[in-house]
């Protein structure tokens, strides 16, 4: 009844400029230009815009910064608070990531509050957000009315972050200077200029909210997967730590700083942990249960295999041939999960489960208490 009241006639008006002071606010596809002008000229502290045109990799354009729209996950890719949702963009307001992400979002009156207002109801029922009011905020010549809503979900799951729009990767991650972090793959990739795609971060569980601190400044849409040492914070892999905490730990205690700025663990331990995200993570849910051996075909692509040699020989160890040998060398180096962290890496993951929980010999009794 509150929102049939408050769309059909009951206009609380709230004060435009109280919702978007000093915050960072996202507009996707907005209707006409004059956005970005608007809501800086009501102090918000930066502006992105999300449309259609808009370059994949994200940019900066004289006051604001602009990335691709492609679908509704485009609007929560990124670390603003708050957000307008503007035609077909509206179907982002039923995804529960949308609320995770922002505290205040605008819908605007018309065709989009009808595509957003079955998710609507479904989370005031379930009270992940309150309707707060309605407001109004003219740009491009032409006033537009607003629904206005408050989010009541706190995020749990902190993984996914975003470094500053237009910064190259390699400033993206100097930014972090004086943090206790490591760049936990492809960092020569990162200082040539030839990296593509997000960047995964180990953080002391003391630094992780930091990371997220140094890039509050202006918008950010570079993606970042960043994990502490524990997993504390919602800063986890599949609910759990990405690597053992006593792993973790010793890779950043053996941390160094490149030339060009980039903190990485030393060579022992950047093999060991590629192997153990190969093996342990994501890349080896792809994996057919009972595969032993492994080669340039193994995972989704060949540059895993290649750079697990490189990292290897690197580290003067000897170059793995089998899951066995990847395994074996974890447990030398006392960095092997125990059974209960290995289920949770197991969750969705055949090979693992066939490997560890299902397989009646052999390997199957390294997670057995």
């Amino acid at each position: 009844m509150q929102l049939f009241r408050l769309i059909l006639g009951e206009r609380r008006e709230l004060a435009l400029e109280t919702l978007v002071r000093d915050r960072l606010v996202a507009v996707a596809l907005p209707p006409s230009s004059g956005y970005a002008e608007a809501l800086r000229s009501l102090s918000a502290r930066d502006v992105l815009l999300i449309q259609r045109s808009g370059p994949v990799e994200g940019a900066r354009g004289g006051d604001h910064a602009i990335v691709a729209y492609e679908s509704a996950k485009s609007a929560y890719a990124n670390n603003c608070s708050v957000v307008l949702l503007h035609g077909t963009s509206a179907a982002a307001a039923m995804s529960p990531k949308t609320l995770a992400r922002f505290e205040t979002i605008f819908i605007p009156l018309g065709p989009a509050l009808g595509l957003a207002l079955p998710a609507l109801f479904r989370h005031v029922r379930r009270r992940r957000l309150v309707i707060a009011g309605q407001t109004r905020l003219t740009a491009g010549g032409r006033t537009r009315r607003y629904l206005v809503v408050k989010s009541q979900v706190v995020a749990s799951d902190n993984r996914r972050q975003f470094g500053t729009t237009g910064l190259s990767p390699l400033d993206v991650i100097r930014r972090l200077e004086g943090l206790d972090y490591v760049v936990l793959r492809w960092p020569e990739l990162i200082e040539e200029g030839r990296h593509e795609g997000d960047i995964d971060i180990l953080v002391a569980h003391g630094d992780a909210d930091k990371v997220v601190a140094r890039y509050a400044d202006s918008v950010a849409t570079y993606p970042l997967d960043v994990y502490s040492d524990d997993g504390s914070s919602g800063y986890y892999f599949n609910r759990a730590p990405y690597y053992t905490p006593g792993m973790a730990r010793r890779m950043l205690d053996t941390a160094t700083t490149t030339a060009a700025g980039i903190r990485v663990a030393d060579a022992r331990w950047r093999y060991l942990s590629f192997g153990y995200h190969l093996m342990l993570h994501i890349k080896s849910r792809r994996v057919p249960p009972g595969t032993n051996t492994i080669g340039p075909g193994t995972f989704r692509s060949s540059k895993y295999f290649a750079e697990l040699q490189r990292l290897a020989a690197l580290a003067g160890e000897p170059l793995p041939g089998s899951f066995d040998d990847i395994e074996a060398a974890l447990k030398r180096a006392d960095a092997w999960p125990a059974i209960d962290l290995m289920g949770f890496y197991a969750e969705k993951n055949r090979f693992l489960k066939h490997r560890y929980f299902e397989h009646a010999s052999g390997s199957n009794d390294s997670v057995r208490p």
